[in-house]
């Protein structure tokens, strides 16, 4: 992944022909606490750094960006932005209490770029402010919904839920994915069998 402006010179060391086969875009380009830039600065790193790799094999996969209408709005702006750049997915993160809120917006990215769809941070979380946290038996619910639509979606190409670390950094712990020893909770278990 290349982050951000702050991980070119890393990303370009280590990012080579062979190194892997996917490289993913900027981290959440439209929040001010992740990457943070604007769309047009967004496509000048693309074109710059990653869209050549296309040519090295790589599986391009564009900038995720939130699930919210800040979200949409820097895509749409990025594709603008980025025309005639190579991608071959679409990536989002998901955080919300309501598993069909992320099979409605990976359905709407998947509908305005008619490309795969990765989801490459979701939890079962509120960002909101007002209301709570999913119950544990919520957060399995809203597993099973998640799962169940991946694995009958075929452009869905990628999902992986947050919360395979220690710290998670603010999400919920009842989304954990590894317990206080780091191994697997039985969430991890019902994500990845």
């Amino acid at each position: 992944m290349l982050w951000g402006y702050d991980q070119v010179s890393d990303f370009q060391q280590l990012v080579v022909k062979g190194y892997a086969n996917y490289v993913l875009g900027m981290n959440e380009p439209n929040e001010s606490s992740q990457s943070n830039m604007s769309p047009q600065d967004g496509a000048s790193l693309w074109w710059q750094y990653i869209n050549p790799l296309k040519d090295e094999g790589y599986y391009l996969i564009s900038p995720a960006c939130t699930n919210d209408q800040a979200g949409l709005d820097w895509m749409a702006g990025f594709f603008s932005a980025c025309s005639g750049c190579q991608i071959d997915a679409v990536a989002f993160h998901f955080y919300s209490t309501n598993a069909t809120d992320f099979i409605s917006y990976a359905t709407q990215l998947h509908d305005l770029y008619n490309l795969p769809i990765w989801a490459t941070e979701f939890a079962d979380q509120n960002f909101s402010g007002t209301g709570g946290q999913a119950s544990q038996d919520e957060v399995y619910a809203f597993a099973s919904i998640i799962i169940d639509f991946v694995n009958s979606t075929p452009w869905m190409e990628a999902a992986f839920p947050f919360g395979v670390m220690s710290d998670l950094q603010g999400v919920d712990t009842a989304n954990a994915l590894l317990s206080s020893d780091d191994q697997p909770t039985s969430l991890a278990y019902n994500y990845f069998g």
